[in-house]
Parts: C-alpha cells; sequence; structure tokens
C-alpha cells in the first residue's frame, strides 16, 4: 500500500511548475531567436552585399573582356585599300563581300559592313536579301559619329536581322576626306547567358535610362526610373530597339536607384524588393546592376534560425533526457515489485487463456472435420441422387440386354439339342459381347457413385466427354434430347479430378434434360475452348430458360425449383469446380435458354514432363 502511494504522489507533480518551465524555455528560445535573426541578418546582408559587389565588377570585367578585342577591327578595316576602293570607285564588290566574309568568320563577329556617306551598304559579311542595300542607316549614331571623322561604338537592335549586337564604326578616309564608314556588330547573347550564372539577378543600363539586358524577360526595354515623355519619345525615334514598352521598372528616386542599397522592382506586375550593387562603365556609357531578391537574405537568415532552433532544440533534450532518467532511477524500483504482481497476475490469465483457446482450436478441428465429412456426404447424396433419377433410364438400358441374352440362351439350347454346335459357338460369342456391354455401363455407374477422395490430374477433355455421356445415355434415350458436342482442335489435357468433373456435368446435364421435358426437339449442347490458361466449357440447352429474378439465388444450398430433389446440385458442383481451381457460372444463352460456363485450369507441364 505505501509503495502504490509513493508511486501515485511522484507521477502526479504540480502542473503550475510543468507550465512555469515550459514559459521560461518558450521566453529563452524566442530571446536567442530574436538575437540570432538580428545578428545573422546584419552579418548575412553585409555578406550578400559583399557577394553582390564581386559579381558586379566580375560581370563589368566580362564585358570588357568580351569586347575589348573588337576595339581596333572597324579601324583596321577602314584602312584596307580594297575598302577605300570599293567606296572611291564601286568597283571589286565580290572581291569585298568575299573578303568580308571571310574576316567575319576569322574575328568571331556577327557581321560586318561598309556604308557609303549616304549611309546606304555598299558590302556585307551577310547575305541579308536583295532590300538589304536599300536600307538607310544614316540615323545610327555609330554613322553620324563615323562621318564626322570619329569611332562611334553603340548597342542597339538590328533594323534587318531584329538581333541585338554592339556596333564599333570607323571612318573609311581618302586623301582626307571621309568616304564611307565600316561598321562590325558584335553578337552579345552568348555574354549575356554567362553573366547570368555569375549573380541570381542582373540588368544593364543604358545612357538613356533603358535596361537593354536582364536576367528576366519582363524587365527588358522598360526603363529602370521614370522617363519624360520627350525622353521616351526621344528613345522611340532613335529606332535603338523594336517597339520598347518603356515602362518604369521602380516608383524610387533617382538618388534612390544608384545610391541605396536595396531597390523595389516591379516584375510580372507585382514588386519586389531586391538588394543591389552596382558597376559604371564609362567608355560604354552602362551601368551594371548586380542583384539579388530579398527572399534569398531571409532564407539565409531562416537557415541560420534553424541551426539555432536545432542546437537548442538538442540542448533541451539533452537536459531533459537527463532530468527523466532521474526521475526514472527513482521509479525504477516501485515499477519493478509493481510490475512483478502484475506479470504474475497476467501469467495466470495467459494460462487460462491458453487452456481455453486450445479447447478452441480442438472443438474447430473437430467441426473442420465434421464439415468436411458432411461435405462429402452431400456430394455422395447428390451422386446417388442424380443416379437415383436416371434409374429407370439404367433398367431400359439393361433390359434390352437381358432380353438378347435370353434369346441367344433359349436359341443355343434348341441348337445345341439339334447337334449345330458352330451355331451354338456363335451364340456363345454374343452372349459375351453382351455382358461384356452391360459390365461396362455397370462400371462405369459403379466408379460414378464410388466415394473416393479427389485426385487432381491431368486429364484428356475427350476421356470425360465419355465418360459422361457413357452415364446420362440411358437418360438421355428415355428423354428424346439430343446431346450435341463441339470441340476445339488442339485443346491441352486439364488438371482436374475426372470423376468429380463427371459429376459436375452430368448433374447439369440431368437438370437441363428435367426442363426439356415437355419441349419438341429439345437438345443440348456441349462446346469446349481454350481460354489462354484456362478451358471453358459451356452447357447449353433450348429449354425455356432461367427467370431473371431467381439467377442469383441457383447456386444457393438448398434451392430448387423442382418439385423433387435437395437442391444441392448447383452448389456442390460450384464448390466442386472451385476447388479444382476454376469457376462455374450461369450466364445468358443468347436464345432464352439456359447456359452453364465452367472455367477450368490447363495443365501445365514442367521441363521434366511431369504434370504440375
Amino acid at each position: 500500500m505505501t509503495d502504490d502511494v509513493l508511486l501515485t504522489a511522484d507521477m502526479n507533480q504540480p502542473e503550475t511548475a510543468g507550465k512555469a518551465a515550459g514559459l521560461l524555455i518558450s521566453g529563452l528560445w524566442l530571446a536567442g531567436l530574436m538575437l540570432v535573426s538580428f545578428v545573422s541578418g546584419r552579418y548575412l546582408q553585409q555578406e550578400l552585399l559583399q557577394e553582390l559587389d564581386s559579381s558586379a565588377a566580375a560581370i563589368s570585367e566580362q564585358l570588357s573582356m568580351t569586347l575589348r578585342p573588337y576595339d581596333e577591327v572597324a579601324d583596321g578595316l577602314s584602312r584596307m585599300r580594297l575598302v577605300r576602293e570599293a567606296l572611291a570607285e564601286k568597283q571589286k564588290l565580290v572581291s569585298l563581300q568575299r573578303f568580308l566574309l571571310q574576316t567575319n568568320d576569322e574575328m568571331g563577329t556577327e557581321s560586318m559592313f561598309i556604308l557609303d556617306t549616304e549611309g546606304r551598304p555598299v558590302g556585307s559579311s551577310r547575305n541579308l536579301g536583295a532590300g538589304f542595300s536599300a536600307h538607310d542607316f544614316s540615323f545610327r549614331p555609330y554613322f553620324q559619329q563615323a562621318i564626322l571623322g570619329e569611332p562611334g561604338r553603340y548597342y542597339a537592335t538590328g533594323v534587318v536581322t531584329a538581333e541585338r549586337g554592339y556596333y564599333f564604326s570607323a571612318p573609311v578616309s581618302d586623301h582626307g576626306q571621309v568616304i564611307g564608314v565600316v561598321v562590325v556588330k558584335v553578337n552579345l547573347e552568348q555574354l549575356f547567358q554567362d553573366i547570368a550564372a555569375l549573380v541570381p539577378d542582373y540588368l544593364l543600363l543604358g545612357y538613356d535610362g533603358v535596361v537593354f539586358a536582364a536576367s528576366r524577360p519582363a524587365w527588358l526595354y522598360n526603363s529602370l526610373y521614370p522617363l519624360a515623355d520627350s525622353q521616351q519619345a526621344a528613345v522611340r525615334n532613335s529606332r535603338r530597339f523594336r517597339n520598347p514598352p518603356l515602362n518604369s521598372l521602380t516608383s524610387d528616386s533617382l538618388d534612390d536607384v544608384f545610391h541605396n542599397d536595396s531597390i523595389r522592382l516591379k516584375n510580372a506586375g507585382l514588386s519586389s524588393v531586391f538588394y543591389a550593387r552596382r558597376v559604371r562603365l564609362p567608355e560604354l556609357g552602362w551601368h551594371v546592376f548586380a542583384l539579388s531578391p530579398s527572399h534569398i537574405l531571409y532564407q539565409r537568415i531562416m537557415l541560420h534560425v534553424l541551426y539555432y532552433s536545432t542546437a537548442f532544440a538538442v540542448l533541451l533534450l539533452l537536459w531533459m533526457y537527463q532530468r527523466k532518467r532521474t526521475e526514472v532511477q527513482r521509479h525504477v524500483a516501485l515499477l519493478n515489485r509493481e510490475l512483478e504482481k502484475r506479470v504474475a497476475a497476467l501469467t495466470r490469465e495467459l494460462r487460462d487463456s491458453n487452456a481455453e483457446l486450445q479447447e478452441l482450436v480442438n472443438h474447430y478441428q473437430t467441426t473442420q472435420t465434421q464439415l468436411q465429412e458432411t461435405r462429402d456426404q452431400l456430394v455422395q447424396t447428390a451422386k446417388l441422387a442424380v443416379l437415383g433419377e436416371m434409374s429407370a433410364g439404367i433398367n431400359h438400358e439393361l433390359n434390352q440386354p437381358l432380353l438378347a441374352l435370353n434369346t441367344y440362351t433359349e436359341n443355343s439350347l434348341r441348337l445345341a439339342a439339334r447337334g449345330q454346335y458352330e451355331l451354338v459357338e456363335k451364340n456363345l460369342q454374343e452372349i459375351l459381347h453382351i455382358t461384356d456391354s452391360m459390365r461396362g455401363i455397370v462400371s462405369r455407374f459403379k466408379v460414378f457413385a464410388r466415394r473416393t477422395p479427389p485426385e487432381p490430374r491431368a486429364a484428356e477433355v475427350q476421356e470425360v466427354l465419355a465418360g459422361t455421356g457413357v452415364i446420362i445415355k440411358p437418360l438421355l434415350k428415355k428423354s428424346g434430347v439430343r446431346l450435341e458436342t463441339g470441340l476445339e482442335a488442339g485443346l491441352p489435357a486439364l488438371f482436374c479430378d475426372p470423376l468429380q468433373l463427371q459429376q459436375v456435368l452430368v448433374n447439369l446435364l440431368t437438370n437441363a434434360v428435367e426442363a426439356l421435358e415437355e419441349q419438341d426437339d429439345a437438345w443440348i449442347r456441349i462446346t469446349v475452348r481454350r481460354r489462354e490458361q484456362q478451358i471453358e466449357m459451356r452447357v447449353c440447352d433450348s429449354g425455356p430458360g432461367i427467370a431473371a429474378e431467381l439467377r442469383g439465388k441457383v447456386f444457393e444450398p438448398f434451392f430448387t425449383t423442382k418439385a423433387r430433389g435437395l437442391g444441392l446440385g448447383l452448389a456442390l458442383s460450384r464448390r466442386i469446380i472451385e476447388t479444382l481451381g476454376g469457376s462455374l457460372i450461369l450466364t445468358d444463352n443468347g436464345h432464352g435458354g439456359t447456359c452453364f460456363v465452367l472455367l477450368l485450369p490447363v495443365c501445365q507441364t514442367s521441363e521434366s514432363g511431369e504434370s504440375e
């Protein structure tokens, strides 16, 4: 009694102490969480901005490295005599075209072309169609700079190709007079793809405030900050970009855009905060923005918070483990004594339960044995019932051979009295033939009626049908019903007990004969065919069929529509077929009669040749 009181007192500690401990732990975790979030936020923000500084510098360096090799290409081409002669004399254009094509391939540029003083093409490294020479490029700033005698640079979308590129131009002079312009176009699409791998997001801003390259297509050809109507008109009139939307990506002031650590950009109609670092490229007139969505910083902070929470949880679990371990050690002795008492009581209960269970198992085994014996008796009863129903036919079948025997015997006595022994010998041979026939009939019925356990084996379909025909023949003769059979060629052997399968077929045929008693030209048809790994046997008749409301009951034990009979035939037949691994169903005959379908497995032959 004392142990129980102590155990109860230890396990029912005051709830207030538990609540206080929970509040203290939650407060400590929350305070640490706020501290970790603040400190890691400041640190990770500076780290992210440093990464963006490095990315912006890397983008700037990659742009410069990509464009630097082409600085002198246009100027070098402008000094070529072939170029001057083509512009001055309008000759050697074919040679110029071939030279530009070869040079373009060697330099890896997108295209090279020569413009006259009117801004119209004289020659090009690309075949851009017959209408290319009719284009006027005099509006391009790179042409206007070069025609004044200065080299030009310009980024724009091509008028003919609609492809983005960077243009280098140089004047072609002859005796101190500008006679044309050389233009070299460099494709930067691959460069923009390489830049995307350096930073989460980026954009390149031109001197006009328009984004001409970006990691997100929605930003392209929009202005980074609001542009006045006159500025937008100037951008469109320059034809630098094809149909630019020129929507403002941010509502921040110009000073905030170029000096704050973060800017708010619109993307797909929504505004998002991005951390930003910038690098200016004076020689190109571009601003490089390396950007990172703010959620990346939040993800990093959350990762540190997760680390903190995990460490806090581990420490808390260790503390709780140590605390529980002390409590458990205090209770172990009391629990052991209590458990010993309970184990003793449960052992007694288990012993009693085992005795009851063993009694139930013995009763179950006895019941199963009785059930099997009852089922075997029912099967035997069904056999004898079928033989009883066919007794009149059997009597008729044996009566004729008996009359023949009587006639042959009387005739043999008379012949023997006359000394005609040769004729007596013939009569005796006929008598032997008749007795053999009678013995075959009787033996077939004896085998059918014998009570034997099921012995599944390989059996030919013809063997089963032949035995069934011998048994059912008297009943068919008596009733005048015609039996037809149709077998598919090349049928494999069945895996079944032939006697049990014959019992099922005899039962189905007997039912069909009884259903056809008052019908003229009645027939029963047995058709057999293969269905993959099964044999299908259909037993159909020309009778009136079974009413729809009775179809679901025909396989129920003791259900019958006949004046005589136990109502067990179909139930036992289905049970026999299912025991053999098959199925028996009632289906529609298609013309109103009854049709039963038996499906039985094909006998599988192993590699050694044995059936299995």
